[in-house]
Formats: C-alpha cells, sequence, structure tokens
C-alpha cells in the first residue's frame, strides 16, 4: 500500500520537499497542512490534499515533514498523535531530544537542508533517532535524493556542518557577487561576469565530486608559474583568506548553537 505524506508547513521549503515528493508519492497521496489559509491555498492549487489541522495531517499520513519554524514548533504540534510515525524535521536547531519529547513514539529524522531545494540540487545533512530502522531510512532517503541528494551525520555533527551545507548557498553567492563586482569596476559587464563566475563555479564544483583528482592538485592545475592565476592567489594573502573562512565557519557553527539552547 502505498504511503502517505504529510507537510506541516507550507512556506519556501516545505513547498521545495513537496516537489520532490510528489515524484514518489503522487500528489494525492501528498497531503498539507498550514496555519496561513494562504498557503493552504496555494497548496490546493499545485494539486496537493488540503488538511483542516495538524492533528488531522498526523493522523492521516505515515511519514509527515515538519517545516515550520522552531518558535512555532510546540504551538504547531500541540494535541497531535505520533506514535509510530516517521517524522522528518528541517525545523533549525531543534535537537532530536526535544522532538521526541513532544512526539511521543515517533521516529525522527533531523535534516539540515539548503534553499537549493527550490531546483532540486539541494544536498541535505541527516540525522537519526534511535527508533529509526533501516527500512524508514530508505524511505527519507529516498525523499532526500529527489531534492539532490544527502549526506548522513550524526546529529552531534549536524551544526558542525552547517556552514558548509544550510548556510553555505549564502557565501557562495556572496563570493560570486564579489568577483563579478570587481570585474564590473574595471569597466566590464556585471551581469556578464556573474554569469561566467557563477558556471565556472558549477564547473568546479562537477570536477571535485568526479574525485579523479585531490583538491589541491586541481588548484595547482590552474596555477602556471609567473601566470594569471598565481597573480591573484598572491593578492588574495592565503593566510589571510583561510583566516576570514575560519572565523565566518566558527562564527556560524557557534550561533546554530545558540539557537538550539534558546
Amino acid at each position: 500500500m502505498m504511503k502517505k505524506f504529510g507537510i506541516l508547513g507550507f512556506g519556501k521549503m516545505g513547498g521545495a520537499f513537496a516537489q520532490g515528493v510528489k515524484e514518489l508519492y503522487g500528489t494525492k497521496n501528498v497531503f498539507v497542512y498550514d496555519a496561513y489559509d494562504g498557503a493552504l491555498i496555494k497548496a490546493g492549487k499545485e494539486g496537493f490534499l488540503v488538511k483542516d489541522s495538524a492533528k488531522s495531517l498526523f493522523s492521516e499520513c505515515d511519514v509527515i515533514l515538519i517545516s515550520v519554524k522552531p518558535q512555532d514548533l510546540a504551538s504547531s504540534l500541540q494535541g497531535v498523535s505520533a506514535s509510530g510515525k516517521l517524522v522528518l524535521s528541517i525545523a533549525a536547531g531543534v535537537e532530536i531530544s526535544r522532538l521526541e519529547n513532544i512526539l511521543k513514539g515517533a521516529k525522527i529524522a533531523r535534516i539540515m537542508p539548503n534553499t537549493c531545494a527550490s531546483i532540486k540540487k539541494c544536498c541535505s545533512t541527516v540525522a537519526f533517532s534511535n527508533a529509526v530502522g533501516d527500512e524508514d531510512k530508505k524511505t527519507v532517503f529516498a525523499v532526500l535524493d529527489t531534492l539532490g541528494g544527502y549526506v548522513e551525520v550524526k546529529e552531534s555533527e549536524i551544526n558542525e556542518y552547517l556552514a558548509v551545507s544550510g548556510s553555505f548557498t549564502a557565501y557562495t553567492y556572496l563570493y560570486l557577487k564579489k568577483f563579478a563586482s570587481a570585474t564590473a569596476a574595471r569597466g566590464e559587464d556585471f551581469d556578464k561576469a556573474l554569469t561566467l563566475a557563477a558556471k565556472t563555479a558549477i564547473g568546479s564544483a562537477e570536477m571535485i565530486l568526479k574525485g579523479e583528482k585531490p583538491i589541491d592538485e586541481l588548484i595547482s592545475d590552474v596555477c602556471s608559474k609567473g601566470g594569471t592565476t598565481l597573480a591573484g592567489l598572491d593578492k588574495l594573502d592565503v593566510l589571510s583568506f583561510e583566516n576570514v573562512i575560519t572565523d565566518c565557519v566558527n562564527a556560524c557553527v557557534e550561533r546554530a548553537k545558540e539557537l538550539g539552547k534558546s
């Protein structure tokens, strides 16, 4: 029998997950509840079935995605029965133990996606509660594959990877923007420069993922002695650049830990 998938919270991320999930379940097996009527209208127009409460959503579905703000979690889940349900949570900073206290008897997958889920190019980190079995993991992995992929980690590592997963999109956008802006400052077209930077970044990422060469070798392949690339790297001042990146990563991770305690 086809499982029924529920989505609690049909915002940007909930909507992105819905587009991936419908590939597995079909729209008629995907149910949505959101406290905001406009979100329910949007979900209905996209072919998903809407419910009138979180309680009825959990009652109807076997697998449920929680896509609400952390501060709304307790009120959103009030009165629901989750025993035996497989629950996927993307509530930032909310630990599995807290979800288990609210959702008694549920099997929890804690997921950190990013905004690239909207174009199905998201690589999420995911960690599981002890109650999650192999078949349940396969269900979660299948969902995450529709959005771009996943890396399984321990829950204690979720925040540690945040700067290169959930937050990394913003850092990438800024990096590319600065290179395009510096090119534009020399009198060239910003949009052309940004397109070149973005497409080159895609190609560079693909070279890394192919795994044919270590990343340091990929760097050296571009650096001819006395050439243009080395001239630019010298000006980046590698040590200072590394320190800035380290500070960025540390600030991101520490803030995630602070939010988790609040």
